[in-house]
């Protein structure tokens, strides 16, 4: 049996219906003879951009281990689902059972906005830096001279690769 990773958005005006909704697909895993490894709720989002006419959807994620069979079969039901937006299946190499990296930032700052007062987005609540490929990438709250100068550096350290690789 292979492991997957599923994305779900679903429609927020089926409120009501969601959660028996994905029981159904987390029975319909168990009944194939597969294991929900982890089940995660969301919650509703902000979108990027609209899909359906939707600026918001619940999301959800599901880490299962099942066969092809029974992947392609919860798909063709989702694809068919009205109240369903988007869904994205992955296959995994492992089963992954602990919290995912967006809850925990999301409960993080629900704590820090009860001690705080304070709403702030959980992905950019303070400032951090990180090195990816020898490149910072700068997330979170700045001011616009600290970002004019990180964009200048991550050109900077573009071009002396360009000109290495010369």
């Amino acid at each position: 049996m292979r492991h997957y990773e599923i994305i779900v958005l679903m429609h927020p005006s089926y409120e009501d219906q969601i959660q028996s909704m994905i029981n159904g697909y987390k029975s319909f895993i168990e009944e194939a003879n597969g294991k929900v490894h982890r089940f995660e709720n969301w919650g509703k989002i902000s979108l990027a951009h609209t899909i359906k006419k939707q600026r918001k959807a619940h999301y959800f994620l599901l880490n299962v281990e099942c066969n092809q069979d029974a992947v392609m079969e919860l798909e063709r039901k989702m694809h068919f689902n009205d109240a369903v937006l988007r869904y994205l299946f992955i296959r995994m190499k492992k089963a992954y059972t602990e919290q995912s990296v967006f809850l925990t930032a999301q409960q993080n700052a629900k704590s820090s906005s009860i001690s705080n007062a304070s709403n702030t987005n959980p992905m950019y609540s303070k400032a951090s830096s990180q090195k990816v490929n020898d490149t910072t990438v700068v997330e979170g709250e700045q001011n616009n001279s600290s970002e004019i100068e990180n964009e200048k550096e991550v050109k900077e350290i573009k071009e002396s690769k360009e000109n290495k690789e010369d």
